[in-house]
């Protein structure tokens, strides 16, 4: 409640009454200032109102910056609200981000680099169907049909073979990405058809499965599937004669994320040889991955 003052003897000093004027409301200090005027005035003559009356306003207006001043020192910690909205975006930890597409900025654009397949892209991603898309080069081959299916084993596994109009055959195969993720175990570790350890693999043998291309089974296809690394080989009728390994580059091409190779044939055991690709998923990606496919 604000203190009020009356212009009475005691409060007289030598011609000027007291008053605390800091205790007081805005609308109560200007109403005592007028009194204390009124009162002067009548001592001291009527110039003295207007002095006294423009100082009051003066002392008023300081008096009440000082209060904004000292109310906005009192909360420091009171958020500025343009800032928060300037600041980086939160995730909102209840979004299932299974229903959404994979952002933009997850990149798995990936080119061979060196050699006759120099900057042939082989990896990308779909991100509304969430597949993995591995395409390999298989060279002028005129054995390579067209052809395409699912595999049998892993639903939503397709492939497809093509004939570029250039000539060039490759293999195209769609990956979920949840066989990428997390691996598969229901299939069986195999190494290369011929018996060699997988390139590029520690353990030289993963879980895979075989199956042919075309009716005709003069072309098989061999896919393995470990967590976050994906392997293709596919026969070749013609021998590539040299083993030839080239890596598989990040789109900045300052990262290696796998290996494509020339695998020459054998006559012991009768094997004739063929291309090798593999990919393996960067953790950094696989993290944000994870969250778009498995639900939490």
């Amino acid at each position: 409640m604000s203190k009020v003052l009356r212009p009475d003897a005691e409060n007289i000093d030598g011609g000027f009454m007291k008053y605390d004027l800091e205790t007081l409301g805005t609308n109560s200090r200007m109403t005592t200032l007028k009194n204390l005027a009124r009162h002067r005035n009548c001592r001291a003559g009527g110039g003295f109102t207007a002095r006294l009356f423009a100082a009051g306003i003066l002392l008023s207006v300081g008096l009440m910056g000082c209060g904004s001043s000292m109310q906005s020192t009192q909360n420091p910690s009171q958020p500025d609200s343009k800032t928060s909205q300037d600041g980086p975006p939160t995730e909102n930890p209840g979004t299932d981000y299974t229903k959404q597409p994979v952002p933009a900025s997850v990149d798995v654009t990936s080119f061979i680099s060196q050699g006759s397949y120099d900057k042939v892209q082989v990896v990308e991603l779909d991100p509304l169907r969430k597949d993995l898309i591995l395409r390999l080069p298989l060279g002028l081959n005129q054995f390579i049909v067209l052809a395409s299916g699912e595999l049998p084993n892993l639903p939503g596994i397709t492939f497809a073979t093509e004939i570029l109009p250039s000539g060039q055959a490759r293999l195209s195969i769609r990956i979920p990405l949840k066989y990428v993720l997390r691996g598969v175990k229901n299939l069986e570790s195999k190494k290369l058809p011929n018996g060699d350890p997988l390139p590029g693999v520690s353990s030289g043998e993963l879980p895979g499965l075989a199956l042919a291309l075309d009716s005709s089974r003069k072309v098989q296809m061999s896919l393995y599937l470990g967590a976050d690394f994906v392997g293709i080989f596919v026969e070749s009728p013609f021998d590539p004669v040299v083993g030839l390994a080239f890596p598989i580059k990040n789109a900045k091409g300052n990262k290696y994320v796998g290996l494509f190779s020339m695998i020459p044939a054998k006559h012991e055991p009768d094997f004739q040889g063929g291309f090798f690709i593999s990919y393996q998923l960067p953790p950094e990606i696989s993290a944000v991955l994870d969250k778009y496919v498995f639900p939490k």
